[in-house]
């Protein structure tokens, strides 16, 4: 992981599947992405009935909220996580 540079834009990374949520903060520096922050959370019983799109939706709010502090006031984009066809299955959240 690295330290945040405040200067440079941030990069949402996030993912969502049947059983949870997930997300990862990065930066580029000089052509490479650095991990500033990982989170990820299961999905509660109602949450685990949306569909794919709502999945993902979710996890775009949950994501902005949870980093907020990286967030605010900076500039950041979002990207989404593509999924193997295991997908979830074979990660740990």
């Amino acid at each position: 992981m690295n330290t945040p540079n405040f200067e440079q834009p941030f990069i949402l990374e996030f993912d969502a599947c049947e059983y949870g949520v997930g997300a990862v903060l990065t930066q580029e520096y000089e052509e490479k992405k650095y991990a500033i922050a990982y989170a990820s959370r299961t999905l509660s019983t109602a949450e685990r009935n949306y569909g794919a799109t709502e999945r993902e939706a979710l996890a775009i709010v949950w994501a902005t909220k949870h980093f907020r502090p990286y967030l605010e006031g900076n500039k950041f984009m979002f990207d989404q996580i593509v999924k193997h066809s295991n997908g979830c299955e074979r990660q740990k959240m």
